[in-house]
């Protein structure tokens, strides 16, 4: 399941959810894009993805101040330390990272 796609259930969720909380989303590390430091992130994920993470980031924080929805993203690593799991977060969703 894509970014896109995240994006767009989460864009069904409506102030009528009062009871909905938190959004947890789970993703695997391979499955994420390579990230490299030093690299402007557009050119290393290509602008589409670029942009797809960004509406998510954006969707997630206005879920958060609009309807108090928690957003919750984890991302495992199979291997691998900690450090280099929180790295691709935080720069494809700068503003749920801070």
């Amino acid at each position: 399941m894509g970014v896109g796609w995240i994006t767009m259930v989460l864009q069904t969720i409506i102030p009528k959810h009062q009871d909905l909380r938190h959004v947890s989303i789970s993703m695997l590390h391979h499955l994420l894009p390579d990230i490299r430091p030093g690299v402007w992130i557009e050119q290393t994920v290509g602008e589409e993805t670029f942009r797809q993470w960004s509406g998510l980031d954006r969707l997630l924080i206005q879920l958060w101040e609009s309807c108090s929805i928690r957003p919750r993203v984890e991302c495992w690593m199979l291997g691998e330390g900690e450090e280099s799991t929180r790295y691709p977060i935080v720069c494809l969703l700068p503003a749920v990272a801070r």
